[in-house]
């Protein structure tokens, strides 16, 4: 009788591999085998998990309690990060901006927040961008910006000179200058009237300008009359005791010499009834000029006059009592005239204004 054999035929354990196949540069996946009781993977781990950083395919055997085993493989691909780079101008001036344009990715995230290739900048500071690639994969750049504070320009020299003077105007601030009329240097000597303007440069290559306005005063020739009932007339501290014209070299309230000639006029002996005299105070006066004098009973007028030292009439004051106060605060520094007239005479006094 022939004997029979039984052949039972075991499963093979269905084998798999989970995990993340897809990474970038620099990280790791963790590959799990699963379906199995022990592993022998194709890197000669025998762990059910295995960690990979390098692109290739990665196999395992599992093998069930029957003793059956069956493989399976997957095959890992490592990108590579982008490599970002920030170009731009890194140093600027105050008040200017420069553009920072990122390269080398796809897409940006800028530690301003903005989302574009390229962002505007003005401020002193580290900014930093991210760029990440279609695989998701990511590098960052940096860039530190630089801000030069303008220089601060100044132009010193005299502004105000008389015709036939010249000035020096000398600019300071900056590290090298350029004049309104291409002079480089420094100072500049002028003789003209003008607006003279110079750009100053510090050695970041910043600049800031200024402007100097510069006046040329004329000379000024001018006359005045005074009859004098005195035997002397007193003018800016000098005695004329004889009729006749006089001159004296003055200046402008600019500086310049000014040629003022005194037609001078004695009247002393002439009719004594007419003798008048009066006080200017204080001498040298800044707000307020006094005029104190005395009005006779037969005094039927009385006027005062104030005169510029170019004997341009300033003013008429009624004369009304004793003391009459004339406001000069208003006035330039300078010297002044006050000729009293009345039916008795005319006197003229001078006084300086500071």
């Amino acid at each position: 009788m022939r004997r029979r054999e039984v052949v039972t035929l075991k499963a093979l354990p269905p084998t798999a591999i989970t995990g993340n196949t897809t990474i970038c540069e620099g990280e790791t996946a963790t590959l799990t085998a699963n379906g199995g009781v022990s592993y022998s993977w194709s890197n000669g781990s025998t762990n059910n998990s295995i960690s990979v950083s390098q692109s290739g395919v990665y196999t395992v055997t599992a093998t069930n309690a029957e003793g059956c085993s069956a493989p399976a493989n997957v095959t890992v691909t490592v990108n590579p990060l982008p490599s970002v780079n920030i170009s731009g101008n890194t140093t600027l001036c105050a008040g200017n901006s420069t553009t920072l344009t990122a390269t080398g990715a796809d897409s940006y995230t800028w530690s301003t927040g903005d989302n574009t290739a390229s962002v505007s900048i003005s401020a002193f500071g580290i900014y930093t961008v991210t760029g990440t690639t279609t695989a998701g994969c990511s590098g960052t750049a940096n860039v530190t910006v630089l801000v030069s504070q303008l220089p601060v320009i100044t132009i010193t020299g005299e502004t105000d000179i008389c015709a036939g003077e010249s000035t020096t105007l000398t600019v300071t601030g900056g590290d090298t200058y350029i004049w309104s009329d291409g002079t480089t240097d420094n100072s500049i000597t002028i003789n003209t009237a003008g607006i003279y303007q110079v750009i100053g440069y510090n050695a970041a290559g910043c600049f800031s300008m200024a402007d100097a306005t510069v006046n040329v005063w004329q000379s000024a020739t001018s006359e005045f009359s005074v009859e004098c009932p005195d035997s002397c007339y007193i003018w800016n501290d000098q005695a004329y005791c004889a009729t006749g014209d006089y001159t004296q070299i003055l200046q402008t309230v600019h500086g310049c010499d000014s040629l003022v000639t005194l037609h001078l006029t004695i009247t002393v002996g002439v009719n004594d009834y007419n003798i008048l005299d009066f006080k200017v105070y204080p001498n040298p006066a800044t707000g307020v000029v006094n005029v104190e004098y005395t009005i006779y009973e037969d005094q039927s007028y009385g006027e005062l006059h104030l005169f510029d030292v170019y004997g341009k009439l300033l003013r008429v004051i009624p004369i009304v009592s004793e003391t009459t106060p004339i406001d000069v605060a208003t006035l330039a520094p300078g010297t002044y005239f006050v000729r009293v007239t009345t039916d008795r005479g005319i006197v003229t006094k001078s006084f300086v204004k500071w």
